[in-house]
């Protein structure tokens, strides 16, 4: 079969934080290895790297560089982009925030007649947030109300969750598709987990986990850390780790750690030593961390603002509404003390990760559609 020349373009794509960047990554590599052409433009940036750990070495990697510094670069802004999209059969754009790199590489692809998928990563609860956020968030609330028509000026959209396929089908989107995150089919050992205990000082009494790429409000860390205040009232041998965040960054009540950034073996066996895994978030689109805490057979324990919530409901652990830390406190204890509950939820999770969302069966469906937009 002919091979496609795909140009994936993300922001981050060639940084280190978590989220879209590694569904590119796992795109661009899987494509890569049935034998299509995969090029991959980001944007330089403080964490940059021009060879970001786990790209395989035939993806062509680009970094665009802004000339108004770490602000231009924060929003996209650089040049370069229209003759890279021009060599492109299909262009696929992730993420649908204000970012001028994405809009650019869209409105070339039009202009060159190169197909379009766009992933733009937005559950609908999205526009509910923005009333605390002051003069952002009367911002993003305008943003949100016109820029996701634009998927009606392209071929193909990927959505992650049922409720965000139906509202850009609404929003006159021509072609949607459920194309969600996805993980490779590698669960750790419990001994990989006993072993990261070892190494972090972790004791036997049950670990909660939060994984935060970065820390910014919608993560809910400060909610997270107050949660988990209540459960060690009751349960004095429970230990929070905290991912994602540097060591020492703000205070953080007893019994709780920050490990800052791990590679990517070390956050599977993080998950393995973990009991529960609670996400804490005030939004998440999706939220990768949940299928990565199934894959590893650990129940979660959500917020109501989180996209795959109506998923977890039907048996992976437990939601709760944003901003209770009682009712997540009392989540999280009957999950880590509970043990045949938390083992049954875990093994439903684990069930949905092999059905749904491991790394080859959802880019079958990405794949096909590349392959009929290129034809076209």
């Amino acid at each position: 079969m002919t091979a496609v020349d795909l140009l994936l373009v993300f922001r981050d794509a060639t940084r280190h934080t978590g989220g879209l960047t590694v569904e590119v990554r796992n795109i661009a590599n899987d494509m890569t290895r049935r034998g299509h052409r995969v090029r991959v433009i980001g944007m330089a940036g403080d964490e940059a790297t021009l060879a970001p750990a786990g790209y395989l070495r035939d993806v062509e990697l680009t970094e665009l560089r802004s000339p108004f510094g770490a602000t231009g670069a924060r929003y996209g802004l650089a040049t370069g982009v229209a003759r890279r999209v021009a060599e492109a059969q299909v262009v696929h754009v992730f993420s649908c925030l204000p970012v001028h790199l994405h809009f650019a590489a869209m409105a070339a692809a039009r202009a060159h007649g190169r197909a379009l998928v766009w992933t733009p990563m937005m559950h609908p609860a999205r526009r509910d947030i923005w009333g605390a956020y002051g003069r952002v968030g009367t911002a993003m609330r305008g943003f949100d109300a016109v820029v996701p028509r634009l998927a009606r000026f392209v071929d193909a959209v990927y959505a992650a969750t049922e409720a965000e396929a139906h509202d850009f089908r609404r929003l006159g989107a021509k072609r949607v598709e459920i194309v969600p995150p996805t993980v490779p089919d590698a669960p750790m050992a419990d001994a990989d987990g006993r072993d990261f205990r070892l190494r972090h000082g972790i004791d036997r009494g049950p670990m909660i986990l939060t994984v935060a790429s970065r820390r910014e409000r919608r993560k809910g860390v400060a909610f997270g850390l107050a949660a988990f205040t209540r459960l060690h009232a009751s349960v004095p041998d429970a230990s929070l780790v905290l991912v994602g965040a540097a060591d020492g960054d703000g205070e953080l009540p007893p019994r709780a750690r920050a490990v800052g950034r791990i590679d990517d073996r070390e956050l599977l066996a993080a998950y393995r030593a973990a009991d529960v895994v609670f996400v804490p978030s005030e939004y998440e689109a999706f939220s990768r961390v949940v299928i990565e805490a199934w894959q590893q057979e650990r129940p979660v324990v959500v917020t109501d603002r989180v996209g795959v919530a109506e998923l977890v409901r039907h048996g992976g652990g437990r939601v709760v509404q944003y901003g209770d830390a009682d009712a997540a406190a009392i989540a999280l204890r009957d999950l880590a003390t509970r043990g045949p509950t938390a083992r049954a939820q875990a093994a439903w999770g684990r069930r949905v990760v092999e059905e749904r969302f491991v790394l080859p069966r959802v880019v079958d469906t990405a794949e096909a559609v590349y392959r009929t937009l290129a034809l076209c």
